[in-house]
């Protein structure tokens, strides 16, 4: 979903392209080197150069590779997927094993796994989902607004001045 994207590009990065996290996160999708290095190998692209990573349309391509593998993977639950984004899947599949052992639904992030990711590794993460929500609706309903307002130009459009 491009709102998603829009969402995780505008908190990961503020859509500035150049920028390098002290992490060492690359671009807009703000994309570690050895993820950029593993998305390549899954992508087949071939002569795949580190320097790359800073492209604006390979950084995007390669951070929505891994978002969506990670959706995929995570039971269609975006908020799942942006946590494994921002936090690691290894720490989020981590997470939802503490909150399944506390009876939480381990597949649930809203006052399930969000409660056990605040506890554990601090509020970043849980900020970081619940912005990436916000974006996501934003976004949402921009791009429906621009599709019905293109939709009515059709239907109506704007007669030249003689």
């Amino acid at each position: 979903d491009m709102a998603v994207l829009l969402g995780i590009a505008r908190q990961e990065s503020r859509f500035a392209p150049d920028i390098v996290s002290s992490a060492g996160a690359v671009g807009l999708m703000q994309v570690m080197p050895a993820t950029a290095r593993w998305v390549a190998r899954q992508l087949d692209h071939t002569g795949y150069r580190p320097s790359q990573i800073g492209d604006v349309a390979l950084n995007t391509r390669f951070g929505a590779f891994y978002f969506k593998y990670w959706l995929d993977r995570l039971e269609q639950l975006p908020a799942l997927a942006a946590a494994a984004y921002n936090a690691g899947p290894a720490r989020v599949a981590s997470l939802r094993r503490k909150a399944a052992a506390r009876g939480l639904d381990p597949n649930r992030w809203s006052r399930n796994v969000e409660l056990v990711a605040a506890e554990e590794i601090g509020r970043e993460t849980v900020t970081y989902v619940g912005n990436i929500y916000k974006y996501y609706i934003a976004y949402s309903l921009m791009m429906e607004q621009a599709a019905e307002r293109e939709a009515a130009l059709r239907q109506h459009p704007r007669k030249e001045a003689p």
